[in-house]
């Protein structure tokens, strides 16, 4: 997170679920970054994935492939996309493979909703140029180290 801050000239938002977030509220205090803690009741849920639907139906989330294999296929971010679902009865999003042992998971799903909905109140008005000559750089394997890697 420092090296964005400090790269991307500032970091606009930072929205992330409260669990496991603790430690982020200070960091964001220091810097001026809004944080928003987000309990994931389903309400919140349904806000955060039905403008996250709506992105990708319009054709307006972009995402180049994300060299990190996730349980079954070599991207994790489509992986997870292809199987993500909603049960309105059952008042649940998530990957009904989850907590099947090689199942494929939700997570990125999650996250990238919680950045969608933590930038709702960020207009064209507030974009700015940076500067920067940021990449999101490649993801190499080291092979060299002891390990499986299949």
């Amino acid at each position: 997170l420092e090296y964005c801050n400090e790269e991307l000239d500032g970091i606009d938002m930072l929205c992330a679920e409260r669990f496991a977030s603790w430690d982020l509220a200070q960091w964001c205090e220091e810097r001026a970054v809004p944080f928003e803690p987000v309990y994931p009741t389903y309400s919140k849920q349904r806000e955060a994935f039905s403008e996250f639907y709506q992105i990708m139906r319009e054709g307006r989330f972009k995402a180049p492939p994300i060299p990190v294999e996730g349980s079954k296929k070599d991207d994790l971010f489509r992986e997870e996309a292809s199987i993500f679902d909603h049960d309105p009865f059952k008042k649940w999003y998530g990957s009904p493979e989850k907590y099947e042992k090689y199942g494929i998971q939700d997570d990125s799903m999650y996250s990238t909703a919680w950045c969608i909905y933590g930038g709702r109140t960020i207009g064209p008005d507030l974009f700015r140029i940076r500067k920067t000559m940021m990449s999101f750089g490649e993801f190499y394997t080291n092979t060299n180290l002891v390990g499986k890697y299949a």
